[in-house]
């Protein structure tokens, strides 16, 4: 969510921040958390992505072992 984090950032396919994270890190966001870090976004961040390439019930099937979602 600083500066530090953009080199790495850039590597990945999908960004994703906090809503506290620094203006630069938002720029190249694909996704900005309305929940700030240390307050959960990193969870957020991750169901947003799940949900938003329809993987969410099927690894919440996996990884919990549950039927039916």
């Amino acid at each position: 969510d600083d500066l530090n984090d953009i080199s790495a950032m850039k590597l990945c396919g999908f960004i994703g921040c906090p809503a506290d994270s620094c203006e630069e890190v938002k720029l190249i966001a694909n996704y900005i958390s309305d929940i700030k870090g240390g307050s959960g976004a990193v969870r957020a961040i991750i169901e947003y992505y799940l949900k938003k390439e329809d993987l969410w019930n099927s690894t919440i099937s996996k990884v919990y072992r549950l039927a039916g979602i």
